[in-house]
């Protein structure tokens, strides 16, 4: 495979080289043709001659020699650096010029090509553009230089030709072939994944062929033991449509992320952004983190749910098993990807704005790494917050291992005094709604989509979006759906709903989903923001949305759900579940991979949002599969054979007592 590898490389390489040469013979013959009448004071543009650095001002002076020689290499880095585009007009103002033509361009004069993007600040039109947004967007302009010129020698030169306007070139902007050196966090991180996969290997030979009965420790991580558990297999006390919400949800976020990622790369056309916002079919990927809340809605339930039943079977509350259980749920997995998105992922690829895009956050999880065990990272301060966080998706995790810390104080009360529990409950429903009003109101916090106002959105997510006494309400929704759910179940609650009655639940539920909908289409208007609206919207709409979804999971597991009952409980929706978890905390990663290693400027379209958004879950369901056999599922049955393990131990210690 390596030789095969090899060989298919050196092929590429021989056939770019001919096809180079080609192209150097047509330029030789039609030079006009090609490349405008060069000048001193055009080339000037283009090689920083003027540069601080000693060895950068000698090198961009061969590099203007060279092109006036018209030879091949000077050439090359000529043609890969940005150019006047078309479509200025429309605010075309993002070109990332050629950069894998530039790194690997090899000079006789012992340098080779450097590429470097330019951010240019301070042009009205694109203050202009960005109204809708709030924040000013930033031309991008690509130069292809000597590899001895500095980051800061191309700033310095870009600001001697642009007026008025300024350009800042940071370091993660420049780039070469060298690679840079591994360090100790590589290392560690390679280590533990290498691990990792060496005792799935190990465990699934032995299992598969040694000892197929063996019990041990080491097959946790068996492969033929936890594939099994990826199956379609429903049983009495199961829920099916929570398996099929669960699902839809992990593809809402999914999409959500993957064009609000998109959106904030270089693209085509930026005084059309604004169009690609009006489409009616974008809203749902505008309130895409609605959908988070419908996964605190369903944790709520299935904790509350199981609990119950738990205790209908003479089950005892064990508060140490309670909380160990989901923290080895939820930490192994987390702490991977930790160590894969955190570290790892700045070494897997490259790009024109990949470098500085991935960069800070390796910088920022190598700092704060030892905040993400301990689910702190939503309350401990960041140097800006959520924009830094450390895996920023696990924001709603820790939210999540916050509420089911504190579940038991409502938990046990509705199982003992069910009046007195849903009253604490809908107590903390209200108190929720109201803290979350007044801050909002306090704050001037602006409600709408994180597409929109980049600054409003960089301050709702430290002051709102990610604290959990502030986005309770979902998962205590959940706790009372789970509560009605059990007692339906159970028996003891009898429900008799009339078709009126019924209907008028469906058509409540679709109203409350639509409005929530419709409130941030409204909202992507400068025009419809009042303080008062604001802080209204921020403090209802999760509550109302997730009591919309609520209705269509109630209405489905008592028999009133009809169609979308049997497509919500189809079995395929099962395993898809099972895989949730890995598939949410996956995704991001390869999303920065795809797009930060783009070469080229994109233009959003609606074909292209739906085509890549079907891509990502995709990918996501083989990312997640992945995790599940090699992580998650071997570390719950760690946990399961350690409790196993203890429990027989005090078996043995009572028979010989």
């Amino acid at each position: 495979l390596a030789i095969t590898i090899a060989l298919s490389s050196l092929r590429f390489n021989q056939a770019r080289e001919i096809f180079e040469d080609y192209v150097y013979d047509d330029i030789n013959k039609t030079l006009s043709g090609f490349f405008p009448v060069f000048s001193d004071s055009l080339l000037r543009r283009y090689a920083p001659v003027n540069a601080t650095s000693l060895q950068c001002r000698e090198d961009s002076r061969k590099y203007m020699e060279g092109i006036l020689k018209k030879e091949k290499w000077a050439l090359k880095m000529f043609d890969a650096s940005s150019k006047a585009s078309s479509g200025i007009f429309i605010g075309n103002v993002h070109d990332l010029g050629s950069y894998d033509s530039c790194i690997h361009t090899v000079s006789p004069e012992n340098f080779t090509g450097k590429f470097c993007v330019v951010d240019i600040h301070g042009l009205k039109s694109l203050n202009l553009i960005a109204k809708q947004r709030g924040e000013p967007y930033n031309a991008l302009f690509s130069l292809c230089v000597p590899s001895s010129c500095s980051h800061e020698d191309v700033e310095e030169h870009m600001n001697m030709f642009l007026g008025t306007a300024t350009a800042t070139v940071p370091e993660r902007s420049c780039s070469t072939t060298e690679p840079e050196p591994y360090d100790l966090r590589d290392y560690v991180a390679i280590t533990i994944l290498v691990a990792i996969m060496c005792f799935v290997l190990v465990a699934t030979i032995k299992e598969g062929t040694v000892a197929p009965d063996d019990k041990g420790l080491l097959c946790c991580f068996s492969i033929y033991r936890n594939l099994p558990k990826l199956n379609t297999k429903m049983s009495t006390n199961d829920l099916p449509v929570v398996h099929g919400v669960r699902v839809l949800s992990v593809f809402m976020i999914l999409s959500g992320h993957r064009y609000f990622i998109e959106r904030g790369q270089p693209m085509f056309g930026l005084s059309l952004l604004d169009n690609s916002l009006r489409h009616w079919m974008l809203a749902p990927f505008l309130s895409f983190q609605l959908n988070v809340d419908v996964f605190f809605l369903l944790s709520g339930l299935v904790l509350t749910y199981t609990f119950l039943l738990s205790k209908k079977n003479k089950d005892g509350f064990n508060v140490k098993q309670f909380y160990i259980h989901r923290y080895m749920r939820l930490t192994p997995v987390l702490f991977v990807m930790f160590l894969i998105e955190g570290i790892l992922l700045y070494r897997l690829s490259d790009g024109p704005v990949f470098k500085r895009n991935i960069g800070p956050l390796r910088d920022i999880c190598s700092a704060h790494w030892w905040k993400v065990p301990f689910y702190i990272q939503t309350y401990v301060p960041y140097e800006n917050k959520m924009a830094t966080m450390c895996v920023p998706q696990s924001w709603s995790i820790c939210i999540d291992v916050h509420m089911f810390v504190l579940s038991p104080l409502l938990l046990l009360p509705l199982q003992k005094h069910p009046k007195l529990g849903l009253s604490l409950i809908l107590g903390c429903i209200v108190a929720t709604c109201a803290a979350s009003f007044a801050n909002a109101k306090y704050y001037g916090l602006t409600a709408g989509s994180f597409v929109q106002k980049e600054s409003d959105w960089l301050k709702v997510t430290d002051l709102e979006y990610t604290k959990t006494h502030l986005r309770a309400a979902p998962y205590m929704i959940g706790m009372i759906l789970g509560f009605i759910i059990y007692k339906y179940k159970d028996g003891s609650l009898k429900l008799k709903l009339s078709k009126e009655q019924v209907m008028y639940g469906w058509i409540t539920s679709v109203a409350l989903i639509l409005g929530s909908y419709l409130v941030t289409y409204i909202l992507l208007e400068p025009e419809a923001h009042f303080p008062l609206f604001d802080a209204l919207t921020i403090a209802l709409q999760r509550t109302v949305f997730t009591s919309g979804v609520a209705w269509i999971i109630f209405a489905c597991t008592v028999g009133h759900g009809g169609l979308l009952n049997k497509f919500l409980s189809m079995p395929i929706f099962k395993p898809l579940a099972t895989l949730s978890y890995g598939m949410y905390l996956s995704h991001m990663a390869f999303m920065y991979v795809d797009v930060y290693q783009t070469r080229t400027i994109k233009e959003i379209t609606l074909i292209g949002i739906i085509v890549n958004c079907i891509g990502s879950f995709m990918l996501a369901i083989i990312f997640g599969a992945i995790l599940f056999l090699t992580v998650e599922a071997p570390f719950a049955e760690i946990d399961r054979w350690i409790f196993a393990y203890n429990s027989n131990t005090k078996i043995e210690d009572k028979k010989n007592k």
